[in-house]
């Protein structure tokens, strides 16, 4: 009835603006598409004065969607739509998403989720340590303990500067060799199932396709999958589950760094159907 959607509608709002983090009655987990999204947050956990977690105590936690149930995840946009009438607030955060840049690529599970076998759990520490995160984008701040950290504004921020609508400018072939050999360093330590889409990832926040000199871009020589050197390695064969279109990519202009890994796999397989 009316009475129980009004509920769900603030109860949604509350959610999505972060109010719940302590109320035993939110059963909603979120989750994001933008890699770009949960590293600011691990920012600004470790930043806050009220969180300040170690670094060594935050994980961030890659899951594969296609072993859950349809269904099992919800994009916040579409809850958004079906409860705004309910809630007055809720219909604001529908206007913050569409129009003022305010979108992330945020899901939402209910309840408890059994993720053990899958997902990939990447310690924070490993993205900061030897300054990984920033050698790939030095766009990432330094850390500062003496201001209160930002989320959802330096995400903003940091869409700008790395994806401007003109275009990165260009890097020269060692400056990607170095990012792409921090890279490297991070995905190292995971599975194996979990090396290419997770470089994917990382690789699309050095910057746009206007970033890569020429000479660096679309070197695929027939050697076994991985980061390393100027740009992403394969082997003569591209699995499917690693072509963009069964990416699951959520393809928008209000997420640049999406985009970019859809890029970054379009190469990956054309290269990969060229060698066929």
């Amino acid at each position: 009835d009316r009475n129980k959607k009004i509920k769900v509608a603030q109860k949604l709002n509350s959610h999505l603006r972060w109010k719940c983090t302590y109320d035993p009655e939110d059963n909603f987990v979120s989750w994001t598409s933008s890699l770009l999204f949960a590293i600011q947050y691990i920012y600004y956990r470790h930043l806050s004065r009220k969180d300040n977690s170690a670094l060594e105590k935050i994980q961030l936690y890659v899951i594969d969607t296609t072993m859950f149930l349809q269904g099992t995840f919800m994009r916040d946009l579409d809850l958004i739509n079906i409860f705004r009438d309910y809630d007055g607030d809720l219909e604001n955060l529908q206007g913050l998403r569409t129009t003022r840049g305010y979108y992330f690529g945020e899901y939402l599970s209910q309840g408890s989720l059994k993720i053990e076998g899958k997902c990939q759990v990447i310690p924070a520490d490993i993205l900061f340590d030897h300054d990984r995160l920033r050698r790939i984008q030095p766009e990432f701040a330094e850390f500062r303990y003496d201001i209160e950290p930002e989320w959802a504004n330096a995400v903003l921020r940091l869409r700008r500067a790395i994806w401007p609508p003109e275009g990165s400018a260009p890097l020269s072939v060692t400056e990607i060799r170095g990012r792409l050999q921090a890279i490297e360093e991070i995905v190292q330590v995971l599975e194996d199932d979990w090396t290419i889409p997770i470089s994917i990832h990382f690789a699309a926040l050095i910057g746009s396709r206007a970033a890569f000199p020429s000479e660096s871009i679309r070197v695929f020589p027939p050697c076994e999958m991985k980061i390393t050197d100027q740009i992403i390695f394969l082997g003569p064969e591209v699995p499917n589950e690693y072509r963009p279109v069964d990416l699951g990519l959520e393809l928008s202009d209000a997420l640049p760094e999406l985009q970019r890994v859809y890029e970054i796999a379009s190469d990956i397989n054309a290269a990969g159907t060229s060698q066929d």
